[in-house]
């Protein structure tokens, strides 16, 4: 079952056809087989050897209150502590055996009265918080008491494998939000201040329940697999382009970058400084009268008294008198 439960979660809890063929297989194996039963026109896939089981109505139970419950004493698993700050809220909080950045790890199950008849399930660790709905079937447990409700819930979270983060190594960058820290195990008894443990990143959009134990979940393995890119890219690339989008470069890219582009300016500055006093150094000047006459006697020469060999030069000289500009452009350049 490790595989689809995989698959589903990568498909955001979505039980699609292939989703629940692979169930059947895992399950029941070679027992339940894909045929096609029906008329040439009217074909439909259907398993064989597996039988719909009938419904049976279920009678709920005798309701419980919010606020019977937030005063009631719960008898809870190893390791659970209830606590209430709230009138709508009450937390069950366990202490796990692991520190992030010096701080103790928990896992809080949350409930929260949303209405007299609306209540919310949420699960909370590191910093991040998700709906429980999104690993397992709320409407199910419904039609419990809110105290048996509960007992489920905690069940859930004992079983459920807790997502550890994961590693980013040198060069692998990635936009994506995460927080990074030491991350600490303290299944031997070690002393959160003494240990230096590992440098481990979390999403922060973390789904802290994984599939298998000692693996992170698919957004934490989202900023693995982004940053694992990342660096190949990197590796791949001689230089970095100069239209590349700053947004997705790590600092010290960033940096390099604006310092080729820093340059690129220095030297185009550079370069039209020495143009400049190259052509002033190789023109000639002249008086305003002399420029008119010599402008009238390049008008008003005739083609035929031209050489052929200047004929090209000529044609382009008489263009540049006739532009607007002193600097020989028909229009501003811009």
């Amino acid at each position: 079952m490790s595989r689809a439960y995989e698959d589903k979660e990568n498909a955001a809890g979505k039980l699609s056809s292939v989703l629940l063929g692979r169930i059947i297989k895992e399950l029941w194996g070679d027992q339940v087989k894909l045929v096609r039963r029906g008329p040439n026109k009217d074909r439909r896939t259907c398993y064989l050897n597996l039988r719909r089981k009938e419904h049976m109505h279920v009678t709920e139970l005798p309701g419980e209150t919010f606020e019977q419950f937030r005063g009631s004493s719960l008898e809870m698993g190893r390791g659970w502590s209830k606590m209430s700050d709230n009138p709508n809220n009450v937390s069950f909080l366990r202490f796990e055996s692991c520190s992030f950045n010096s701080h103790r790890l928990s896992t809080e199950v949350k409930i929260t009265q949303l209405s007299s008849s609306r209540i919310s399930y949420s699960l909370i660790s590191h910093g991040c918080e998700n709906d429980i709905g999104k690993f397992m079937d709320i409407s199910y447990i419904e039609r419990y008491p809110l105290s048996q409700r509960i007992h489920l819930i905690l069940a859930f979270v004992d079983n459920a494998k807790l997502c550890k983060g994961t590693t980013l190594e040198h060069g692998e960058t990635t936009t994506l939000p995460y927080a990074t820290g030491q991350y600490v195990d303290l299944t031997e008894g070690t002393d959160i201040n003494s240990c230096v443990g590992e440098t481990r990143v979390f999403s922060h959009n973390c789904n802290i329940i994984t599939v298998q134990d000692g693996t992170c979940c698919a957004n934490c393995g989202n900023i693995k697999l982004l940053g694992s890119r990342a660096k190949r890219r990197g590796l791949a690339r001689d230089s970095i382009h100069p239209h590349t989008n700053k947004r997705y470069l790590s600092k010290s890219e960033v940096v390099e970058q604006l310092a080729k582009e820093r340059q690129a300016r220095q030297n185009a500055e550079k370069r039209e400084r020495y143009w400049r006093e190259k052509f002033n150094l190789q023109c000639l000047e002249m008086a305003e009268e002399d420029h008119d006459d010599l402008s009238q006697i390049f008008l008003n020469t005739g083609d035929q008294n031209v050489p052929t060999e200047m004929a090209c030069l000529w044609e382009q000289q008489k263009h540049l008198l006739q532009c607007k500009s002193k600097n020989g452009y028909w229009s501003h350049p811009k």
